[in-house]
């Protein structure tokens, strides 16, 4: 889990690997996965997908109650009849003809279309929050991942610089040995070997160092720099993990389960759409119009119209194309089960592999720690032995180069076991759970 640590703290711990914090300004894990869940282009995307299917849902609402509407026209004739009798005058049609009124529809019966119909696009948002819920953890995982690398970059930049100012304090000192005859040129040649191989790696780590910063950057929208440093540090603050905790973990966290019931259930009302198909349709319909043209005495006038009638459509062959929609929405069905079976099998692989990983990242950094301790005496008696004249300055090296790897691979055993830790909090869903509610709103 990741553990807050208080400022005061962090700088200490800073200064002891020769920070200068004057100007250093901590950023948390929680920042970076605030930020990065604002710039995300995918996290966008799943919230206005929830629009549009509430959008869906509403119009689905829409479809099963009635529809009216109100028509109108208006018509310029250019050939006008009339025939006359005698002093009376009949004009079969007006100068211009009106019509006017309201047309009403609703569905009688449909074998539940539109029900089923409003029913999937209620699915669909579950199965598109679901997805929203997996983009974010997916999210969460590459700021953790990246936020874990800056941690190992930043203490591996001042594990490279301790061991190029030591080397290059020894490489002072032999020189000065040199000048008074105590140790051979080969020993001061080996001396600034060594401290310039160092200052190389502390340059390289520099370097390693402004890469992740901008990748941080790239994956957030921050414009973070070297005056930043990681606040946070990982470590596990609950019990030791095992496989029937964390198989528990995931079916009750991991957004997939979710999905894939929500899958489901759209696989199995789709089967029940198609199989509607062969239901007939049934559907009633008014009109009440006010029209003009009916009266041969006088043409203009506006007269009331009305009807009420229903509609039934049936298909009484239709080149078996209800049976074959119906037998591939069956197939949709049992591809979700096939699937769902898989990707249990999937999450027990992953959380095994996490375990495998947290076991042997666990024991290299014990094992790492008691190598540095071993690093640092040695190096420590070789110094002083130095400078008392009864070692060699190749000795003096040779401790130093071992105390940098010994340093470093315990880095990497720690960093290790932080992927390790990320790794499995990934399978079991609970790498969401690291972050505050406001960050996920």
């Amino acid at each position: 889990m990741i553990v807050r640590l208080p400022k005061w703290c962090i700088q200490f711990a800073l200064l002891a690997f020769g920070f200068h914090v004057a100007n250093a300004q901590p950023v948390s894990l929680d920042d970076c996965f605030l930020a990065a869940s604002q710039h995300n282009a995918n996290r966008k995307l799943s919230s206005e997908k929830l629009v549009e299917v509430s959008a869906k849902i509403a119009e689905a609402k829409g479809q099963r109650g009635p529809t009216v509407a109100l028509t109108g026209s208006a018509v310029h004739n250019g050939d006008v009849t009339k025939m006359n009798f005698g002093a009376t005058s009949i004009q079969f049609q007006p100068d211009n003809s009106y019509r006017v009124g309201f047309t009403a529809n609703q569905t009688l019966f449909d074998g539940k279309r539109l029900k089923y119909n409003q029913t999937m696009q209620e699915l669909m948002l579950n199965r598109i929050r679901s997805e929203r819920v997996r983009t974010e953890l997916d999210l969460a995982y590459q700021v953790s991942s990246i936020y874990n690398r800056w941690i190992s970059v930043t203490i591996i930049e001042r594990i490279a610089k301790l061991s190029a100012t030591s080397a290059q304090e020894h490489a002072a000192l032999t020189e000065k040995r040199f000048l008074a005859g105590q140790v051979s040129k080969l020993d001061k040649l080996r001396a600034s070997v060594s401290a310039n191989q160092m200052e190389v790696n502390a340059l390289n780590a520099v370097a390693n160092q402004r890469r992740v910063i901008e990748t941080i950057n790239l994956l957030t929208g921050l414009t973070l720099s070297e005056s930043n440093f990681p606040s946070d540090t990982a470590t596990s603050s609950h019990a030791k993990p095992t496989l029937e905790s964390g198989l528990q973990a995931a079916k009750e966290l991991r957004p997939e389960y979710r999905q894939l019931a929500a899958n489901r259930a759209i696989a199995a009302t789709g089967v029940t759409i198609a199989k509607s198909g062969l239901y007939p349709m049934v559907s009633a319909s008014t009109n009440l119009l006010w029209v003009n043209g009916s009266d041969p005495y006088n043409p203009d006038k506006l007269k009331r119209q009305w009807n009420v009638g229903i509609q039934c459509n049936y298909n009484l062959f239709d080149g078996k194309q209800s049976k074959a929609r119906i037998e591939a929405a069956k197939s949709s069905y049992r591809q979700v089960d096939i699937f769902i079976n898989d990707f249990a099998y999937t999450i027990r692989n992953e959380i095994e592999q996490a375990l495998i990983s947290l076991d042997d990242a666990e024991r290299r950094v014990a094992m790492q720690r008691v190598y540095v301790e071993q690093a640092e005496e040695a190096h420590r008696m070789a110094t002083v032995q130095f400078a008392a004249g009864q070692t060699s300055a190749q000795e003096v090296s040779d401790a130093e180069l071992a105390l940098s790897t010994a340093r470093l691979n315990c880095e990497q055993a720690r960093f290790d076991y932080r992927n390790a830790l990320l790794e499995y909090e990934k399978a079991t869903g609970e790498l969401s759970l690291r972050f505050t509610a406001e960050a996920l709103k």
